[in-house]
């Protein structure tokens, strides 16, 4: 079993959520100029420990990648585990820095440039096939 969540920050205001509480809690602004109209935050990305190693989390990231691609997000963000840190940095996902929730353990903060080819062609990204044929 799989289980994660992507919400497009552009739909947070629609849910009644605190738009700004998202853009402090993941450090947008580290980012740089980021429009949060093509963002995305993916949270709690979690496969459970007999389906690990199969590829089926690959899977599902590269389904999702091809997804916000169509959808015009530029920058996804996430919330890793340490345990998932180097997953996500063979797609890509770069660190902006630790975070520690009061109800989890400590979590990173990751985010992927969906749109930065040159940073998934150095680190060998699964992403880079999907981003040529789509772009």
């Amino acid at each position: 079993m799989v289980l994660f969540r992507c919400n497009y920050t552009k739909d947070l205001g629609l849910e009644n959520l605190d738009l700004d509480y998202y853009i402090k809690l993941y450090q947008m602004e580290k980012v740089g100029d980021i429009n949060t109209l093509y963002t995305s935050i993916t949270g709690r990305f979690m496969v459970q420990s007999n389906f690990r190693g199969k590829g089926i989390g690959l899977k599902i990231m590269q389904a999702l990648y091809k997804q916000q691609l169509l959808d015009g997000i530029k920058f996804d963000f996430v919330d890793a585990e340490l345990y998932l840190v180097p997953f996500f940095e063979k797609l890509g996902y770069q660190t902006i820095s630790e975070i520690d929730y009061q109800m989890y353990e400590s979590s990173v903060l990751m985010v992927l440039g969906l749109l930065d080819f040159k940073h998934l062609e150095k680190v060998k990204s699964p992403f880079q096939s999907l981003y040529r044929n789509l772009l």
